[in-house]
């Protein structure tokens, strides 16, 4: 067998069982993300320290992340298989243990602990078993189903959250995790990697092996966009809304009154709720909008909807208005961030692919590292509203870089190596 044979050309139930199995993983990783940024102010609260530290101490918890390049090797030397399920058994663990802690010097160890095992390998065998033709699709799709977590979320940011946040970590991670690792069994190890498998033992191949001169530009371009993407996430409107809520558009956690009737912590729950929807509609199209209009025209459209959708709720007054925005904020971000993972699978060698992707990842994150502090500074000096404004130039950043990568529109991933890699080095 060629390794151009390996490539599914149709649909078979173990994809179907695929989908279910990996969005179930998203489903836990997308959960503490959502649920950590909606109750920043009463982590901040649970530590007494001002909302503006969080931004800091997210930096510091980020280093965590760029230490994962490490962890993100393993796939490319164990397994697709076996990797999922240790690392996801750590990072859970990990996290439910700084959920307890009320130090919050081990508490921040901990989530440091966490993020060095936060490795998604779901779209490397999304890249490796799928057909060609709907690889966008079913990225789209498991993540969008993983993205139903955020409802979970929302929902629990209005259940006694003061007393429970730190529980409701451990309510919703420990069984997901027994769920996912009982479906785990079935799984099979990619065909791609079993069929690499020999040669990987006589190749050797080292972590800095992406670094060879073929793969540079290539690298730095998918590592970019994701980097501006995560900046967008990490450092923005979707991280730190409900501080810019509180301290700057008037509402208030504690207010259940007459005289503001909406502006509470129960109306910042309905407004999540919403907003995610937004978040789950966008997953899902995203693969549909990749696949038939190509991972570039998706992302120039989706992401200068965001932009507008920014601005206005930057300069909103009304409720209808944070709802509309925020809706499609989060619509739009899911959009664009999904075609760049497509993109940063899909260039790179079988032997190389998790490692590739890996450094991409690690090089993205600094911009939560580097981003929170600039936030930190700008937040606590000039206000929330003001660096949101600032940071609406990522978008636009974003848009003239993709300009300058391959379209990889339904097309096998040996074939993208060939004519985008091999080919253009040559």
């Amino acid at each position: 067998m060629s390794e151009f044979e390996l490539e599914q050309k149709e649909w078979i139930g173990y994809h179907s069982y695929l989908i279910i199995l990996l969005s179930i993983f998203r489903f836990i990783s997308l959960f503490n993300i959502t649920y950590t940024t909606l109750i920043l102010p009463q982590i901040a609260a649970s530590f007494n320290i001002p909302s503006a530290t969080i931004a800091w101490i997210f930096s510091i918890i980020g280093i965590g992340v760029l230490v994962s390049v490490f962890i993100r090797r393993l796939p490319d030397v164990w397994g697709r298989k076996p990797t999922l399920l240790v690392i996801g058994i750590i990072n859970i663990t990990c996290i439910c243990i700084a959920a307890l802690m009320t130090n919050l010097i081990l508490h921040i160890i901990f989530r440091l602990l966490s993020g060095i095992f936060a490795v998604n390998t779901s779209n490397i065998i999304v890249a490796e078993e799928m057909p060609a033709r709907f690889r966008g699709r079913v990225s789209g799709i498991i993540v969008s189903i993983g993205m139903s977590s955020a409802m979970l979320a929302s929902y629990l940011v209005t259940c006694n959250i003061v007393r429970m946040w730190r529980y409701y970590y451990l309510i919703v991670d420990i069984p997901a995790m027994i769920i996912f690792g009982i479906l785990w069994l079935k799984m099979k190890e990619t065909r791609r990697f079993m069929f690499e498998k020999d040669k990987l033992k006589e190749k050797k191949g080292s972590i800095f092996g992406i670094f060879q001169r073929k793969y540079l530009r290539i690298l730095i371009l998918v590592s970019s966009i994701l980097f501006m993407s995560q900046y967008i996430y990490s450092s923005g409107i979707k991280r730190y809304f409900t501080i810019f809520l509180f301290e700057e558009k008037g509402f208030n956690p504690f207010s259940y009154g007459l005289w503001q009737p909406f502006r509470n912590d129960a109306f910042i729950g309905i407004l999540s709720a919403l907003s995610f929807i937004g978040s789950i509609i966008g997953y899902w199209l995203s693969g549909y909008f990749a696949d038939r209009f190509g991972r570039k025209l998706t992302i120039y459209v989706a992401t200068a909807v965001h932009l507008v959708a920014q601005l206005i709720f930057i300069f909103g007054l009304t409720e209808l208005e944070f709802i509309l925005s925020l809706f499609f904020i989060n619509l739009t971000f899911a959009v664009f961030h999904t075609c760049i993972l497509v993109f940063s699978v899909e260039f790179w060698p079988t032997e190389q692919r998790s490692t590739a992707s890996g450094w991409i990842f690690v090089f993205s994150s600094i911009a939560g590292v580097f981003g929170n502090i600039i936030v930190y500074f700008l937040a606590s000096s000039y206000g929330w509203g003001f660096t949101f404004l600032i940071l609406t130039i990522l978008p636009i950043l974003l848009i003239i870089i993709t300009v300058f990568i391959p379209e990889t529109k339904q097309r096998v991933v040996e074939e993208i190596l060939q004519t985008e890699i091999e080919q253009k080095f040559k």
